[in-house]
């Protein structure tokens, strides 16, 4: 091969791969909404990897429930009263969109919470998501937040009626 052949060919290789590597690339644009969505969904998602890796290990879904509320009780030391729990637990449920919490004060200090379960969807006809079961999910909730109660002084009911949390936090 002559050496002008070589550097023509060289030269056109250069051209081809210049020329391909320029292209531009569309980048998805979300409204606020979407990006909220998809925050909620990554946010759900990443919980229930954790929860995942976690029973892989040999925890049961109590253990997981509470050794996240050892590791955020710490952040919860400010709430002292039931109505303050309330409020904080108010603000992670904001994560979803869908979220509905309704809180009522009693007048023996204790509150009274009706919640959905806006990252039930997630989970799907099969009701799993990652290998994690909802009832799973649900159950680490559960215990995660009995648990933080329990470290701020409080007791933490839970129960479950046509899809909804019906949830009681009294003072000990």
């Amino acid at each position: 091969m002559k050496p002008i052949t070589i550097l023509i060919t060289a030269i056109l290789i250069c051209i081809v791969l210049v020329s391909t590597s320029a292209q531009t690339i569309d980048y998805p644009e979300y409204t606020i909404e979407e990006r909220w969505e998809r925050a909620a969904m990554l946010y759900s998602v990443s919980n229930a990897l954790f929860v995942r890796q976690e029973m892989e290990a040999g925890k049961t879904v109590e253990e997981i429930g509470q050794t996240i509320a050892t590791i955020l009780g710490p952040g919860w030391s400010g709430v002292t009263t039931t109505a303050m729990m309330a409020r904080a637990m108010h603000r992670n449920w904001l994560i979803w969109p869908e979220a509905e919490f309704i809180v009522d004060e009693n007048p023996d200090g204790s509150v009274t919470i009706r919640a959905n379960r806006p990252y039930k969807d997630l989970f799907g006809k099969s009701g799993i998501l990652y290998d994690v079961k909802l009832q799973d999910a649900d159950i680490v909730w559960y215990f995660l937040y009995k648990n933080i109660a329990k470290q701020q002084g409080m007791e933490y009911y839970q129960t479950e009626e046509d899809g909804w949390l019906k949830i009681k936090i009294s003072s000990k």
